[in-house]
């Protein structure tokens, strides 16, 4: 039986409450009597889907079941493997954290690499300084061998975006001796030179050694071409750069002007506003 409800109107938020449905989306397997078989917290492809749902038919492989099996001891390397996937999407963010560890305790570290683990594997390995990120930089060639050089590539350079980012927005302060290791750490691990971490590794380091004429450069002639809400958060972080000289915040004021030219609605208004912000 399949059920539908909107769990922010009056009738639907006693049952949000009562089954802890923090997030949406959010599917629940229920059996008889209402207890949660299963949870399956955010949507995915139909094959994917259609799996996660399939486990709930059977203890063995349901959440619930599962988790009867993990609190009476069962700590096989298959079982912790396949539970630790199934909390994954179940919001069981604390029990995942300990089991995918046992997981991997357990496992050969031959066998990290394999297709089967990358999930799991980079659910570690989302901090530069983690163990295991610094194992998936040492051991880059086997991760290619079994997901593809290309999803290998856009996690390395996943992880380092964020620390690279900040800089280049001025969230943190420049630091030129990190920046550098986190570059040559990019380029041994042949990351492709059109990676957006690139754009913005040179954003940060500009802005750090405070070339301006080099930086707007960049912002020309390669933010307009990035992810959208990646360069929206780059050009609204000139406006805070207090060190600019009058002819320098008008060529800022320029480049903001051009940029919102297309845009509408309320991202053409926060332009505006930050245009105005300088202007005055």
């Amino acid at each position: 039986v399949n059920f539908f409800i909107d769990v922010t109107t009056p009738e639907g938020r006693p049952l949000a409450e009562k089954y802890n449905a923090r997030t949406m989306a959010q599917y629940l397997v229920l059996d008889a009597e209402g207890n949660i078989v299963h949870r399956i917290v955010g949507g995915c492809g139909l094959p994917e889907f259609q799996e996660r749902v399939a486990c709930a038919l059977s203890p063995k492989t349901s959440q619930a079941g599962m988790t009867k099996s993990y609190d009476a001891g069962e700590r096989g390397v298959k079982f912790l493997g396949r539970y630790a996937k199934v909390l994954a999407y179940s919001l069981e963010e604390e029990r995942y954290e300990k089991v995918v560890d046992e997981y991997f305790a357990a496992l050969k570290p031959s066998k990290w690499a394999e297709k089967d683990n990358w999930a799991l594997f980079c659910s570690k390995a989302r901090d530069p300084e983690s163990e295991k990120f610094r194992y998936l930089l040492e051991h880059k060639p086997e991760f290619a061998a079994s997901v593809g050089d290309s999803l290998v590539c856009r996690w390395i350079a996943g992880v380092y975006f964020m620390p690279v980012f900040r800089m280049a927005v001025g969230d943190v302060p420049y630091e030129g001796g990190k920046l550098l290791d986190i570059y040559m750490k990019l380029k041994k691990a042949e990351i492709p030179a059109e990676s957006p971490v690139f754009t913005v590794y040179e954003i940060a380091k500009y802005r750090g050694e405070k070339n301006f004429d080099r930086m707007m450069e960049v912002f020309g002639q390669k933010v307009p071409g990035m992810d959208d809400r990646t360069a929206v958060a780059l050009d609204l972080s000139l406006k805070d750069w207090k060190e600019l000289s009058v002819e320098e915040k008008k060529r800022v004021v320029e480049y903001l002007d051009k940029r919102s030219k297309d845009m509408s609605g309320s991202l053409l208004k926060t332009y505006r506003e930050a245009i105005k912000e300088m202007v005055n």
